[in-house]
């Protein structure tokens, strides 16, 4: 994957040069037709200088969005959201498997059980939302309650049929999150920016997941228990609140 990263790093100047054409002329076999109103200034090449990429790069990147406020508390949002989240997935099994004793297969049960409460979440969510009841900080709040409420009672469950209860509701509250994401996202940058802003905020989100996740496995190292773990956990993602909030004053 390196390898071929490294073959279409040119790609990245190559689409940062593209910028749509502004005059209305017809190309035909690499010919361009010129009216009879069109001088000769507007018919010599274009400067491709530092400048012209730079403004590519801005127009094609959509940069001009890190300058709003709204943008930066939807990453926020986003990072302490997403990497709780992702930390989750990785430890969840080996947390049922290591720490509470259960069985491979048990845990696979758990881990299945957690997809149908994604998907049902998910449905859930765009069902809720699109009802236009509360607005859509008001469901990511709850969601956001709702996971750091999960990640607090996973040290107190040991019993099979509460784990699994619980992995559905977690589910539930897992798919909401990224799915009111995107509205949030959306709702904030606008739609016309919302394909740079997810890309945007998902390299950001990556960076900060790649730094952190190994840290609820290293807790399990030093102490042998994930219970610490998942406290930390629950703590980061309740820090995603007070962003909500904000973002919702400002959109009131």
């Amino acid at each position: 994957m390196m390898l071929l990263g490294a073959l279409l790093l040119h790609l990245v100047v190559c689409g940062a040069l593209l910028r749509p054409n502004k005059k209305l002329n017809i190309q035909i076999n690499d010919y361009e037709i010129i009216s009879e109103d069109v001088s000769a200034d507007e018919t010599s090449p274009v400067d491709y200088g530092c400048r012209c990429i730079l403004t590519s790069i801005k127009d094609l990147f959509k940069t001009d969005m890190f300058t709003s406020p709204d943008y930066w508390l939807v990453v926020l949002v986003s990072i302490f959201t997403t990497v709780t989240a992702t930390a989750w997935v990785v430890y969840f099994a080996p947390n049922v498997n290591q720490s509470k004793d259960f069985s491979l297969a048990d845990a696979a049960i758990f881990v299945s059980i957690f997809g149908v409460g994604k998907i049902v979440g998910n449905l859930a969510a765009c069902f809720f939302d699109s009802c236009q009841v509360v607005s859509t900080n008001a469901w990511m709040g709850l969601a956001v309650i709702g996971s750091c409420a999960c990640f607090l009672i996973d040290p107190l469950l040991n019993s099979y049929w509460p784990i699994m209860v619980y992995a559905f509701i977690y589910g539930c509250f897992h798919s909401c999150t990224y799915t009111l994401l995107d509205v949030l996202t959306k709702k904030s940058v606008g739609a016309e920016r919302l394909g740079s802003a997810l890309g945007w905020i998902g390299l950001k989100a990556g960076l900060v997941r790649a730094l952190f996740v190994f840290f609820p496995g290293l807790i399990y190292d030093i102490y042998g228990s994930f219970t610490l773990a998942f406290i930390m956990l629950a703590v980061i993602n309740a820090l995603a609140l007070p962003a909500l909030l904000a973002l919702a004053w400002r959109q009131r």
